[in-house]
């Protein structure tokens, strides 16, 4: 199922080389990419506040750190 403002899977394939993540030394694991970047997208189309970003694309300030680089 395809949510709005969320990439299909042919999409994630064509951008997912060009969304890297650094590996930070916090000793936390790596957070799904494609979860982050749909929660960047919901919000850039919701013109929400960062606050009000969905649970199932992980916390607002993870996403917002993401974004924020």
């Amino acid at each position: 199922m395809v949510r709005r403002h969320c990439l299909t899977d042919d999409q994630w394939e064509l951008v997912a080389d060009l969304v890297e993540v650094e590996r930070k030394e916090t000793g936390r694991p790596l957070k799904d990419r494609r979860i982050i970047l749909n929660g960047i997208f919901w919000i850039l189309r919701t013109d929400a506040a960062w606050r009000d970003l969905p649970d199932r694309f992980g916390k607002w300030q993870t996403v917002y750190d993401h974004f924020n680089i």
